[in-house]
């Protein structure tokens, strides 16, 4: 029993037949504002080999929910595909609006409070549709006071990216509840 020094290789040959397995298991949701360019994800083949995914359409600037379909297909025609959900929405919602109780001494309405349930973005604030496409800003619009002309008021936001939205905000006062005995 003496070791002559051979040397034992292993090989292992791979099924050509497998498809092409997707590094991420599981793609995330990607919640966009205005516009997106999506960066397609990768997969591995049987024989180690880096293969990036493909895609009909990778650039939404419309808002709407979109079901993507990556493709992946290696040297030998083996395929797979991954399914992603992008949904794409104005960052400032429609039909937003201030409440106050009619009762409340102080007529005035601050705002800039409906930015707290906002993405953090530059805000600017307008009395009517005129004034948003003159940029006539409201001077001080966390003390901003009610006019019976104007029971709304204007926003626009602007993204870091550029991205840019208005919407229309209603103000409106409540009755106040009242105790019947």
């Amino acid at each position: 029993g003496t070791n002559v020094g051979y040397i034992s290789i292993i090989v292992q040959q791979p099924n050509l037949a497998t498809p092409p397995v997707p590094v991420q298991p599981n793609l995330q949701t990607i919640t966009v504002y205005c516009n997106v360019t999506l960066e397609s994800p990768k997969a591995i083949s049987a024989c180690r080999d880096e293969i990036i995914g493909t895609t009909i359409i990778t650039e939404f600037d419309t808002p709407g929910e979109y079901e993507v379909v990556w493709y992946y297909v290696d040297q030998f025609g083996n395929h797979t595909t991954q399914n992603q959900t992008v949904p794409s929405e104005d960052f400032i919602p429609d039909n937003l609006r201030i409440t106050k109780c009619e009762n409340e001494i102080n007529p005035n309405f601050d705002l800039t409070v409906i930015e707290n349930d906002l993405p953090a973005a530059t805000y600017h604030y307008y009395r009517n549709q005129g004034d948003l496409s003159y940029n006539i800003q409201i001077p001080d619009p966390s003390n901003s006071v009610y006019e019976s002309d104007y029971p709304y008021f204007y926003i626009k936001g602007t993204l870091a990216n550029g991205c840019s939205v208005s919407k229309r905000v209603d103000l409106v006062f409540e009755t106040s509840p009242q105790i019947i005995s």
